[in-house]
C-alpha cells in the first residue's frame, strides 16, 4: 500500500475513449468506468505491476458503487480484455490492469521528453511567491496584465530570436538578478539552476519595452527585492520580477514619500498643552472686561 504517501500514475487524456470504457459506460453507466478508475489507482498504490488484490466491499466504497454492480462490472471488464487474470472468491478479487506497462513507459518517455526540452531550452523552475518605484516612471502596461495593446506591441515588435540580440542592458540585468537570487538561495557553482534563459531576458525585455520602465529602475528594484527579508527568497526569476513590479513601486514610492510626524515625535514639553488651552480660557475671560474698557476711553474721548 502507499502508507500514506503520494503516488502517482500516468492516465491518457483519451483514456475515456477506449473501446471497454465505453462498453462499461453504455452498460453500466458511470460506475463502469469508475470501478476500473479506482482499480488503476489501487493498483499504483500496491506497485506490484499492475496488480491489484482488493475486497468487493472495498471497492464499491472508493468508487462509490453498490456492492452486487461492482461485481457485475469486474466480470464484464475481465470479459472485455479490461482485466488479466481475473479471479474471486469469498468476496475479494485479484486481477492485473491490462496494458500497465505500456501506459507507464509512454508517461515515463513523455516525461523524459519534456525534461529534455527544458534541458535544451535551458529552463529553471523557482519559487515564485512573489513588491516598487524610483521617481521618473512614466505611464505604462503594468507587469504582467497582457492586455490587447501589449499583445500588438509584441507583434510590431517581437524579442529577438536569440539572446545575442537582446539589448546589453536586458543581458545586464538579467545577470544581476540571476547572481543576486543564486547568492541569497546558496546555489552550487556548478547548478544551472536561476541562470538566465531566454525567457529571462524576454520578460526583461518588455519590462523595459513594453512597460516603459528605465534600466536604473529595474536595477534599484532588483537590489531592493535582494534587500527584503520577504521578497528576496521568494522572487527569484526576471518572470516573477516583472509580475510583481508595479507592486515593488508603489512600495518604494511608499517609503520615499515624507511621512507627517507622529504624536510620539511630539515635543516632549507635556505642559505646553495645557498651558496653550489655559490662555486661551484667559482670554475668553478678560476679553468683556476689556471691550467695556475701550468703550469708556471711546466716550470720554468724544
Amino acid at each position: 500500500m502507499s502508507d500514506g504517501r503520494t503516488v502517482w500514475w500516468p492516465k491518457d487524456a483519451a483514456w475515456w475513449r477506449r473501446e471497454w470504457v465505453v462498453a462499461l459506460g453504455e452498460e453500466f453507466g458511470p460506475a463502469g468506468p469508475a470501478v476500473v478508475d479506482w482499480l488503476t489507482c489501487e493498483a499504483k498504490a500496491q506497485h506490484d505491476g499492475g496488480r491489484v488484490k482488493a475486497g468487493i466491499r472495498s471497492c464499491a466504497r472508493g468508487a462509490f458503487v453498490d456492492v452486487e454492480t461492482v461485481g457485475a462490472v469486474l466480470a464484464r471488464a475481465a470479459a472485455l480484455g479490461a482485466l488479466d487474470d481475473y479471479e474471486h472468491a469469498e468476496g475479494r478479487f485479484t486481477a492485473r490492469i491490462s496494458g500497465w506497462e505500456q501506459d507507464n513507459e509512454r508517461g515515463r518517455a513523455a516525461f523524459r521528453k519534456a525534461r529534455q526540452r527544458e534541458r535544451e531550452q535551458g529552463e529553471v523552475t523557482d519559487r515564485d511567491t512573489s513588491r516598487p518605484v524610483t521617481p521618473g516612471h512614466g505611464e505604462s502596461v503594468k507587469g504582467q496584465e497582457r492586455t490587447g495593446q501589449e499583445k500588438t506591441a509584441d507583434a510590431v515588435s517581437p524579442a529577438p530570436p536569440g539572446d545575442g540580440a537582446f539589448d546589453a542592458e536586458v543581458i545586464r540585468l538579467c545577470r544581476l538578478q540571476s547572481e543576486l537570487a543564486r547568492a541569497r538561495t546558496n546555489q552550487a557553482p556548478s547548478s544551472r539552476r536561476l541562470r538566465p534563459t531566454r525567457r529571462w531576458h524576454a520578460e526583461m525585455d518588455r519590462l523595459l519595452r513594453l512597460d516603459g520602465w528605465t534600466p536604473e529602475q529595474v536595477e534599484y528594484v532588483i537590489r531592493w527585492v535582494d534587500r527584503h527579508s520577504f521578497w528576496a527568497p521568494n522572487v527569484l526569476s526576471a518572470e516573477s520580477l516583472r509580475r510583481h513590479f508595479d507592486r515593488f513601486a508603489a512600495a518604494i514610492n511608499a517609503e520615499q514619500r515624507p511621512q507627517p510626524p507622529s504624536a510620539s515625535h511630539a515635543p516632549a514639553d507635556r505642559g505646553a498643552a495645557r498651558r496653550a488651552r489655559a490662555a486661551a480660557a484667559f482670554a475668553e475671560l478678560v476679553r468683556p472686561a476689556a471691550i467695556e474698557a475701550e468703550g469708556r476711553v471711546s466716550r470720554d474721548v468724544a
